[in-house]
């Protein structure tokens, strides 16, 4: 995983690397080891925060995420939580329509 986060950091992202990324989101909502979790979701965030990726694609993974809050253990939605959290804080809304 800390290759890969360093693959990510220093920008060489190649399309396949988007199925690995898949792979480490059910890796983060399924392991029981926190410290797993942890890594998957710096990994993750760190993936949408580099990588070059459209619009539907950042829209494609906040679903995925919201659709995993309900996820059937607890860790699961918690780690789904912890993630949704940093990314609001990290883009949040430049405007909303109410």
């Amino acid at each position: 995983m800390q290759c890969l986060n360093t693959l990510i950091t220093q920008g060489l992202i190649k399309p396949q690397l988007y199925d690995i990324i898949d792979d480490v989101f059910s890796t983060m909502i399924k392991s029981y080891e926190h410290s797993i979790r942890e890594l998957c979701k710096t990994v993750i965030f760190n993936y949408i925060q580099n990588a070059p990726l459209s619009e539907a694609l950042v829209e494609k993974f906040i679903l995925k995420l919201v659709n995993n809050i309900n996820f059937e253990e607890r860790h699961g939605r918690e780690i789904v939580i912890h993630i949704l959290e940093k990314i609001v804080a990290k883009f949040p809304l430049k405007g909303y329509v109410e």
